[in-house]
């Protein structure tokens, strides 16, 4: 049985949405909210903001602060400027990729789904959902593999990140626990025994390994990486494959 991961621009919209639509299931969406509450992320993108605004329920409106608000309006317009923080932070998070991975049918089964960030040099990993039929066949290891083989590219051009968004979700937790070894950031370092590098042969081996049980992967990766060429960077060819 052979898989096909890639990373080409043309379908990366489409494995966007696949990795949207699909992201929480009814339990993992129960377990993904339970643990949020306790994250700062959910503290300041949603705790402080409610908080705010139930004091702002109790204030008075009947007069006015210095200038036209009366301390109520005051308190829910500092809600909404908030609000707006929060999103504009979101969206600076940068632009959306993908990478997919096919079955042997020619139907998408699995996405990983990346913000990606040049100005910053980071790559968020913000999703990865894996066709439950098909599950158990280290497509989740596969498309985490291509991330990191392709971050590794980018690493070339200067220093970079990789993040996790939503550590609360279990498949996060999952690669925060196990190749980022605790951390929400990883450098992606390529000394010797740097937790990058250390992950991204660790990932290697156990796609290997899938391939001796006969489950294969064939990469089809952009030269480019996934941040994407720089100005002075020249053409080149596909990525090997492997099997």
């Amino acid at each position: 049985m052979e898989f096909t991961v890639s990373d080409d621009p043309a379908q990366s919209p489409r494995v966007s949405r696949f990795v949207v639509g699909r992201f929480f299931t009814p339990r993992e969406l129960r377990q993904a909210v339970g643990r949020a509450i306790f994250t700062r992320d959910f503290v300041l993108t949603a705790g402080l903001p409610l908080l705010l605004s139930a004091v702002a329920s109790w204030l008075p409106d009947d007069r006015t602060l210095p200038g036209p608000l009366s301390p109520k309006q005051a308190a829910f317009a500092g809600v909404l400027l908030w609000l707006v923080v929060a999103a504009g932070l979101l969206l600076s998070m940068g632009k959306t990729r993908a990478i997919g991975c096919v079955g042997p049918d020619g139907r998408l089964v699995g996405g990983l789904r990346l913000k990606v960030s040049r100005s910053k040099r980071r790559i968020c990993l913000a999703g990865v959902v894996v066709d439950p039929e098909y599950r158990g066949k280290g497509i989740f290891t596969a498309l985490l593999l291509a991330a990191f083989r392709q971050a590794e590219r980018d690493r070339e051009r200067g220093p970079l990140t990789l993040t996790v968004f939503g550590p609360a979700h279990p498949a996060s937790r999952h690669v925060v626990e196990k190749y980022f070894r605790g951390s929400l950031v990883l450098p992606v370092a390529i000394t010797p025994g740097a937790v990058f590098i250390e992950s991204l042969r660790s990932l290697d081996i156990e796609v290997r390994e899938l391939a001796e049980k006969g489950v294969c992967y064939r990469f089809v990766l952009g030269p480019e990486g996934i941040l994407g060429p720089s100005k002075n960077s020249g053409p080149g060819g596909p990525s090997g494959n492997v099997g």
